[in-house]
């Protein structure tokens, strides 16, 4: 399942998800394609069990992240994160959560070197957006969860022009009834400046935001 495209002066850069080439189980997969599209070469990425490539993005200092999550011992889920050179040598992994569920959908890198890591965490409650920022080198920067006490769902992020965030996904909390378009803007610590939901009575999704 592929995740994410990046053109490269001389080709393509893409990360995937598999479980093919003989891997006892879903891996992280980044394949470098020349101009016209023929594999050069690939590389895997993972742990013990699953992992699932969501976002990959060009770092401040030309290196790569890929994000997304992966299963840890127990049948429980975290934020994952790789960082790699563009020949795809590892330069640092980290995972990011807690007991319960923890979901990276998105990662967008920022000015000063470091990541904005976004998705759902039922740490803090019955599903709700959760942001995760790191420095350079993988370490955690501040943690915010946002929701009401219904499920919320974050599929993606942008920054603001005065480095903030928007954040984008569903509610089930707050709206007009089932599931509503949820937006949630902060400062760049991560507090929240305003919520909006948009929708009707039934259901209504967002799945990116720019």
């Amino acid at each position: 399942t592929g995740a994410e495209v990046i053109q490269t002066s001389d080709g393509y850069l893409v990360a995937a998800t598999t479980g093919s080439y003989g891997l006892e189980s879903g891996q992280i997969m980044l394949l470098k394609a020349d101009e016209e599209g023929y594999e050069q070469w690939r590389r895997f990425y993972g742990n013990q069990y699953a992992d699932q490539a969501e976002s990959m993005v060009e770092s401040a200092d030309a290196n790569l992240l890929i994000a997304g999550t992966s299963e840890v011992e127990g049948n429980s889920y975290e934020f994952y994160a790789i960082k790699l050179t563009t020949e795809g040598d590892t330069l640092w992994t980290r995972t990011y959560g807690g007991t319960e569920w923890d979901f990276c959908k998105q990662a967008i890198a920022l000015d000063d070197g470091g990541f904005a890591l976004f998705g759902q965490s039922y740490n803090t409650g019955n599903g709700d957006y959760h942001l995760v920022r790191i420095d350079g080198n993988g370490d955690t920067l501040w943690t915010r969860s946002y929701g009401g006490s219904g499920l919320e769902t974050g599929k993606s992020i942008a920054e603001a022009f005065d480095g903030g965030f928007y954040l984008a996904g569903s509610t089930e909390s707050y709206g007009a009834g089932a599931s509503d378009m949820y937006v949630v803007r902060t400062d760049e610590f991560g507090d929240t400046l305003w919520t909006k939901t948009f929708g009707g009575p039934l259901d209504d999704y967002c799945h990116a935001i720019a």
